[in-house]
């Protein structure tokens, strides 16, 4: 189930679509020994950005950041009627939409194949529209929630330093960015071009601007800037816009575009990661995670959030929804090794019920900060329009901002 949350009643949720189509699957290779990049040569695979990222903390660039081999990739794809989705060079894998059960054969016949695992797709998947939403707690105002937010982790004291993100980048994985190229609360980032990059990791279509409104919501917390009505807590960061989730199915694939969007952030040389998503069960059944698998080393995307700290970024999560469900605790990437989970408080700094409980399955502490995320102001999408919402979808993204700043 996602973490994935929208106050009840106060937003016109926008269009979603279920994928139709052929099965998914993660095609998992044994080595990269004759992959044409090297480590030595990193420019053709990191940006000067991200290189100089590495250098300036003393890390090496190593195998994991070699790109999956392009010949292994040709083969799978030469087996028949398959399309490439996305890959991970950290996992040395790819995702692969076919029907084609030759093909299937083949590839797990393939000597550089190593793992063969299926994603399944439900065509016409409907919503789920509760599990998108949290309670709606009574908000207390307190000189303004747009202040009170920032003001509670003592952001307002770097802003007044002037510490408000300038020469960052934050990397922002999430289910869509609707209308973030239009409305007033972005229009100084946009003139800036302070968006450097979008992708779209689920219907790989360039599009990250039409598809569901809960990423928007989500950078607002950080870049927007209305003033008087919502200043974001980094709101002269740069940002990298990437679509991971698709709101209208729950699957482990989701998992795996989350995996590929880090990935590009890496690239590109992001020094922060927000993720206001989640992952517990899923439609299917098969690939539910249980409490168990929350250790930080069994979910894959949870694996990947420590991958993404050890390449010197600081990967921020919500904690999740779940404190008043019967999942209850955190959900992965919350449970990463070093990932920084944020749970939420409401306006006098006292947890409220719906955020997800620690410790992980291993017994280290989750989450490890909280924030406000109750009465929460955010854009609505509307000129000039504010709302307020809940959910540790929002407590994220303002701890993340900050992030940015003080560092």
């Amino acid at each position: 189930m996602k973490h994935f949350l929208i106050a009840i009643g106060l937003f016109a949720s926008a269009a979603v679509h279920a994928q139709t189509g052929p099965d998914l699957y993660w095609i998992q290779f044994s080595d990269k020994s004759n992959t044409p990049y090297s480590i030595n040569a990193p420019e053709a695979f990191l940006s000067e950005r991200a290189i100089a990222r590495r250098q300036a903390q003393g890390i090496a660039i190593d195998e994991l950041d070699l790109p999956v081999d392009p010949a292994y990739i040709s083969a799978v794809l030469a087996t028949g009627d398959v399309q490439i989705v996305n890959r991970s060079k950290w996992f040395n894998a790819i995702t692969i939409r076919t029907t084609d059960a030759t093909a299937l054969e083949t590839i797990g016949e393939l000597p550089f194949v190593s793992q063969v695992r299926m994603g399944e797709e439900r065509p016409g998947a409907t919503p789920e529209v509760d599990k998108f939403r949290a309670p709606v707690y009574p908000f207390v105002e307190r000189g303004g929630g747009e202040f009170r937010q920032i003001e509670m982790l003592n952001g307002h004291l770097l802003h007044e330093l002037e510490a408000k993100g300038q020469g960052m980048l934050i990397g922002v994985l999430d289910s869509g960015f609707d209308r973030v190229n239009e409305i007033d609360g972005f229009t100084e980032l946009r003139s800036r071009e302070g968006i450097v990059a979008v992708r779209d990791m689920v219907s790989n279509d360039g599009d990250v601007y039409n598809d569901h409104n809960h990423g928007r919501s989500v950078l607002s917390c950080m870049a927007a800037n209305l003033p008087g009505l919502l200043v974001g807590t980094a709101p002269e960061a740069d940002y990298v816009l990437v679509r991971t989730e698709e709101v209208a199915y729950e699957r482990v694939v989701e998992e795996d575009n989350w995996v590929a969007g880090a990935e590009f952030c890496d690239s590109i040389g992001c020094d922060v990661l927000n993720t206001s998503l989640g992952y517990t069960t899923f439609d299917d059944g098969l690939d539910d995670h249980t409490y168990a698998d929350m250790n930080g080393a069994t979910a894959r995307i949870s694996i990947a959030a420590s991958i993404a700290s050890s390449r010197g970024m600081v990967p921020v999560n919500s904690a999740g929804n779940s404190g008043s469900s019967a999942w209850y605790y955190i959900g992965a990437p919350a449970d990463a090794m070093d990932m920084l989970a944020v749970g939420a408080v409401n306006s006098d700094a006292q947890v409220v019920p719906f955020s997800s409980r620690g410790p992980s399955s291993d017994g280290r502490v989750k989450p490890d900060v909280s924030a406000m995320g109750a009465g929460v102001t955010v854009l609505n999408g509307e000129p000039g329009g504010i709302a307020q919402v809940n959910g540790t979808s929002f407590s994220s993204p303002i701890t993340a901002g900050l992030v940015a700043c003080l560092w």
